[in-house]
């Protein structure tokens, strides 16, 4: 998938001509973040302690506001009534509610003062599910913190109940995507394989609890074999999952109570994969209980719970198969919230909202919900390109080597290249920023056998392939 670019720019449209341009926006469980035109962090919705307020009165924050001025906001995650945000030196920092210590933050005790988690990390993706949270690094390796009640921060057995700072799961570097659900922590690994640890695996991995507390692979077994291995990115919902196939179609398994799996509400959920049709996606959202998703063609669909016409079909009935939200086939980015927390921007940039409003998360001055994407006319992001799904392309040659490799590469704009011997280890390492190249990699010195390259674009696609050194 080509990247998309968030920049700063006068737009051209003269019926929003003087809104204010956002690099990044982020919705939570009913707050809104995103970092301004000159990298500072702005927030709206719930004022309470996520977006700085120590005290939550007034309660709703229903217009944008600058909750830190400093220039230098690179990245930003709203999570639940917390909000996470890494400036450019790598450094993370949080505030909001901080139940069992899922800010990271080295205590317990909510804060409305943003607070370091953690130093020159170079943090990639975050989940977090209220009580905890699991992260993924640019060197591949994932970390985890927050309630461990359940083992779902998977650190093995004879841990404490709260683990106040991110610590890392294991030694291997290996994991492309993480995810939460209430009481679960989820990751991908490099080969497309789901894992996961807490106590909701029943539904979610097709395992029962496990007193060892650590990440487990899933058990998608049908008439024997092993379903859904080739998984690019995941996310969770309060008990379900929606994941991408590296084919660019869309799989879900878990919880149906409100049809959040596409499927007939007499199916009632399980750890097996259900696939959602045949089409590609570019991308895809999950709340508590709804998705969101844009097709490659761009238009917007939906299901799910729909108590608060989060789904934007324009009622307030709950959907059990992908519906299409209006007509439009401009959309290009899609963001899900808690229970009811819709938005969607479109490739002139122009930021939709719908669902539930009552705490202004909605940033346009109100507190009136809708049950259609509305335009907030105030706010925008400003998009390069319309992104298409595709994946990079990777060759190797020769193959097999035997002085040196050279690998050939294109869509993979600040991509990971990684590979690993047999045994899982990783024996090189590269980052590459440009679009398409190549790469010359001396293997003189390895161990003759067989070696696996992976490497992964920052919209989450990926390749692999065998390379045999002999």
């Amino acid at each position: 998938m080509q990247k998309i670019v968030l920049i700063f720019s006068i737009l051209l449209s003269v019926n929003w001509q003087y809104a204010q341009c956002y690099k990044q926006i982020a919705i939570g469980g009913d707050h809104a973040i995103a970092i301004g035109p000159n990298n500072e962090l702005i927030g709206w919705g719930r004022n309470m302690f996520a977006i700085g307020s120590p005290i939550p009165f007034p309660e709703s924050q229903p217009s944008p506001i600058v909750l830190n001025n400093t220039s230098n906001w690179v990245k930003i995650w709203a999570q639940g009534i917390m909000t996470f945000a890494v400036k450019d030196d790598n450094t993370m920092w949080a505030m909001g509610t901080n139940n069992f210590g899922a800010l990271g933050i080295g205590q317990s005790g909510s804060t409305s003062t943003l607070m370091q988690v953690s130093t020159n990390a170079n943090w990639v993706k975050l989940s977090s599910y209220n009580n905890h949270t699991i992260g993924i690094r640019a060197d591949g390796t994932i970390w985890t913190w927050g309630s461990n009640q359940d083992g779902e921060v998977a650190l093995g057995p004879g841990m404490p109940p709260q683990i106040y700072s991110p610590t890392q799961v294991g030694t291997a570097n290996h994991w492309v995507d993480v995810a939460t659900t209430t009481t679960a922590s989820l990751a991908v690994r490099n080969d497309g394989t789901v894992w996961g640890a807490g106590v909701a695996l029943g539904p979610l991995l097709g395992q029962g609890p496990d007193p060892t507390n650590v990440l487990r692979q899933a058990n998608y077994s049908v008439g024997g074999s092993q379903q859904h291995s080739n998984i690019a990115k995941i996310k969770g919902g309060a008990s379900f999952i929606l994941a991408q196939k590296t084919d660019g179609t869309l799989v879900a398994w878990g919880a149906n109570e409100f049809g959040e799996l596409a499927m007939p509400l007499t199916y009632f959920g399980g750890s097996t994969p259900q696939s959602i049709g045949t089409d590609t996606w570019l991308d895809f959202a999950v709340g508590r209980e709804h998705v969101l998703a844009i097709k490659t063609d761009g238009t917007l669909w939906a299901w799910g719970r729909n108590q608060y016409g989060q789904l934007g079909l324009g009622h307030t009935n709950n959907v059990n198969v992908p519906t299409q939200v209006g007509t439009a086939n401009d959309w290009v980015q899609v963001q899900a919230g808690g229970i009811a927390n819709s938005m969607g921007i479109k490739a002139d940039g122009s930021v939709w909202v719908w669902g539930r409003n009552n705490y202004g998360q909605f940033g346009n001055g109100t507190t009136t919900q809708s049950t259609v994407p509305l335009q907030n006319t105030a706010i925008c992001v400003q998009t390069l390109s319309t992104p298409t799904y595709t994946k990079p392309t990777l060759s190797i040659a020769p193959n097999p080597a035997k002085d040196y490799l050279q690998l050939n590469y294109t869509k993979t704009q600040d991509a990971h290249i990684n590979i690993y011997d047999v045994q899982g280890r990783v024996v090189y390492q590269n980052t590459v920023k440009d679009f398409e190249g190549h790469i010359t990699i001396p293997v003189h010195q390895w161990q003759k056998g067989l070696y696996m390259v992976h490497i992964q674009n920052n919209e989450g696609e990926s390749i692999t392939k065998k390379v045999l050194v002999h």
